[in-house]
């Protein structure tokens, strides 16, 4: 009863058509109304601009993994010019020791490479550490284990050097769904009209 009461002195009245009876209507359920609209309007709006914010961070992230991708390959060659450099100082150290041309210590080593497939590997589906796993097998101990040491380094760096682009084709697959999902929100209109 103070509710219609409230109304009654608050409110102006109407006639209703259908019942005849006298209607009153509130002034501050409109105003909260329209506050409840501006209030929904910048939220939309806080929201787009912070999308963008983000897709602009994940831009950032985007281009970082590019140059990570970039320095990938220079990495793996330095550590194969380790591994190669450190092959070539025990093959010498080898044919000092035994009186062997290098060369002719190395004639077994490369009929295994090629029996590897690792010098047609270029475009194989077959990743290069398991023939080098290969390599490394093939050569067991004394004399020839200096070759097995080298296979077991490269097959090393090629299984970092795989892992290390699915790590970031991953990190790229999920920063791009990320991206996507923002451009949606950066996107996003107030009932569908701005």
């Amino acid at each position: 009863k103070e509710g219609e009461e409230t109304v009654k002195e608050r409110g102006s009245g109407s006639i209703n058509p259908y019942t005849g009876n006298k209607e009153y209507f509130h002034p501050i359920p409109a105003a909260m109304f329209g506050l409840s609209l501006y209030q929904g309007y910048q939220s939309t709006k806080m929201g787009r601009e912070s999308a963008g914010t983000q897709k602009g961070l994940v831009d950032e992230q985007l281009s970082q993994l590019d140059k990570t991708k970039f320095d990938l390959q220079g990495a793996k060659q330095g550590r194969e010019q380790v591994a190669s450099a450190e092959f070539d100082q025990g093959l010498q150290s080898l044919s000092v020791k035994t009186g062997m041309d290098k060369e002719d210590i190395t004639e077994g080593f490369k009929d295994t490479m090629n029996k590897s497939g690792l010098k047609t590997a270029a475009g194989a589906e077959q990743s290069k550490s398991k023939m080098w796993s290969r390599v490394e097998s093939a050569f067991g101990q004394g004399q020839e284990s200096l070759f097995g040491q080298l296979g077991a380094k490269m097959g090393d760096i090629e299984g970092w050097y795989e892992g290390e682009q699915s790590r970031i084709k991953s990190e790229r697959q999920k920063l791009q769904s990320e991206k996507r999902l923002l451009t949606q929100q950066e996107d996003q209109k107030f009932l569908g009209l701005v």
